[in-house]
């Protein structure tokens, strides 16, 4: 039980590392496609491998730690007005990323379980896991500008204010959230099978 504490703080401080180095080097670990849109982040892959891999508890340990730098450099350095305006809202910038750790954790679980092939449980973990994200994201921007859609719909491009906010970010997030899906589904799934036999045993 002790070997397997130290194991995971050693691990929780690997991945930590990974998620440090992927937001704060320029176009690693948010790559920006449309200046001054949201950036398509790689991020999410270290996360749901993370869950993948080690379990939903550590799955959730890195997604929050994950959400607490993306909170950080929403204030310090934020990549577009519309990082800043959503990423500066602690609920937007942590819940989803917790979620993305503790459901990837949860799906490969669920699947081992029944006996599911480790290709297809980790990619779809990683798969669930990236869509959770950005569906996470949409959905908590939605409710917390509900009341002034205005004050994002304009950095989103949209001055009418005729549509519903949740389908504006839809519209605008939903090419970063297939591209991060199906990347993340085949780089979880590759990675997860090689990391499995080393570290399944502590989840």
């Amino acid at each position: 039980m002790k070997k397997n504490n130290v194991l995971n703080l050693t691990l929780i401080a690997v991945f930590t590392a990974l998620i440090l180095i992927q937001s704060y080097v320029p176009q690693f670990g948010y790559i920006t496609v449309i200046p001054g849109l949201p950036a398509i982040t790689t991020v999410v892959l270290t996360v749901s491998i993370a869950g993948a891999v080690l379990g939903p508890r550590i799955g959730a340990i890195i997604g929050l730690i994950w959400g607490v730098i993306a909170l950080i450099m929403a204030y310090t350095q934020p990549g577009s007005p519309v990082s800043l305006l959503l990423f500066q809202n602690p609920f937007i910038a942590i819940v989803p990323r917790i979620l993305t750790g503790l459901v990837s954790g949860i799906i490969v679980v669920v699947l081992n379980k029944v006996k599911t092939n480790k290709f297809i449980s980790y990619g779809a973990a990683g798969l669930l896991g990236a869509l959770i994200n950005t569906l996470g994201v949409i959905t908590i921007a939605a409710i917390v500008f509900m009341s002034n859609p205005q004050a994002l719909t304009q950095y989103l491009g949209n001055t009418q204010g005729s549509q519903s906010l949740f389908l504006i970010l839809i519209a605008v997030l939903g090419m970063n959230a297939v591209t991060e899906a199906v990347v993340s589904m085949f780089v979880t799934s590759i990675v997860g099978r090689a990391l499995s036999k080393a570290f399944g045993s502590i989840k």
